[in-house]
């Protein structure tokens, strides 16, 4: 594997769209709300997610070694390479990279608060930074203890998308837009317990306390599910909340993408059971394609309707 590609492997460069999509339609309700796109905010905003997902993605991994170890030796021929156990990268090399970048993401902050008058956004970097060291920095490590999958709920389905409004609305008050955030962090919560269903019996024995690890695989999928039509149902039902935005034509999309998607995602979980690698990779991708292409049609919207355009 050359230099490139391993770095690519390492930052895990397919997975971002779990934080681009927050990024994009949080920058969209930015475009909507000042009425006006600024190019430059909106590159600023794109640099301060890259710079906060490697940092995320490589610590994590660094702070992940031993519980990788374990799932590597308990599945030496299946699941996806781990980048530290598997010698892609060595650990000290994603440990200064991942500081790198997270101090990259502070000064960026500081930046865009001190030469664009977006007050306090220092602070939310830093908060930013803070929500992922609660997560998997010792000694707290919330993922080890079971408040892993609400942490992480609350930093992309909220925190996120708030960032980059921020970034690009410069105002701390939200829009009329509150249903949008809720049917988000309902499914960024759906993401999270997701994220364990492939390492179950290697993070029981690393002795990580996720939801899939206390509550088993059957649970969790049935959680994943509820937790996804829920979410669909308060898009749906949009136009009635948020009339300024989404009519009823909208509505209409959104039940039929999501009906569609439901009806697959919940097939897929018949055969997703415990260690079933590729099954669960399907459920899983059912699920990213339901969250992402509700949250990728919200922020067209948005930005069209700004333009006039519909």
């Amino acid at each position: 594997m050359k230099f490139l590609q391993r770095w690519l492997f390492a930052i895990k460069i397919n997975s971002w769209p779990k934080m681009l999509v927050p990024f994009l339609w949080g920058q969209s309700l930015g475009i909507y709300s000042n009425q006006n796109l600024d190019s430059l905010l909106f590159f600023l905003g794109f640099l301060f997610t890259f710079f906060l997902t490697i940092f995320i993605v490589l610590l994590n991994d660094y702070w992940d070694q031993k519980v990788d170890g374990i799932k590597r030796s308990l599945y030496p021929n299946s699941g996806s390479p781990k980048t530290i156990p598997d010698g892609i990268l060595p650990a000290k090399q994603i440990l200064i990279v991942g500081i790198f970048a997270g101090l990259s993401a502070v000064l960026l902050s500081v930046i865009i608060e001190y030469f664009f008058d977006r007050t306090y956004f220092s602070f939310l970097g830093i908060f930013c930074l803070t929500i992922f060291l609660l997560y998997s920095a010792p000694p707290i490590r919330l993922n080890y203890l079971g408040g892993g999958e609400l942490l992480e709920m609350f930093g992309v389905g909220f925190v996120l998308p708030y960032c980059n409004y921020f970034i690009q609305a410069g105002e701390l008050d939200l829009p009329s837009t509150y249903m949008l955030f809720s049917s988000s962090v309902l499914f960024a919560l759906a993401s999270a317990i997701a994220s364990g269903l492939s390492d179950e019996i290697s993070d029981r024995e690393g002795g990580k306390k996720t939801f899939v690890t206390k509550w088993g695989n059957a649970m969790a999928k049935k959680l994943i599910i509820l937790l996804s039509i829920i979410s669909a149902i308060v898009l749906i039902l949009s136009p009635i909340f948020v009339t300024k935005i989404f009519s009823w034509i909208d509505s209409l999309i959104f039940t039929i993408f999501n009906l569609y998607f439901l009806k697959s995602l919940i097939k897929k979980s018949k055969y997703a059971i415990t260690d079933a690698f590729p099954e669960l990779n399907k459920f899983k991708s059912k699920l990213h394609i339901l969250i992402w292409g509700n949250y990728i049609f919200i922020s067209t919207l948005l930005v069209v309707k700004n333009l006039g355009f519909y």
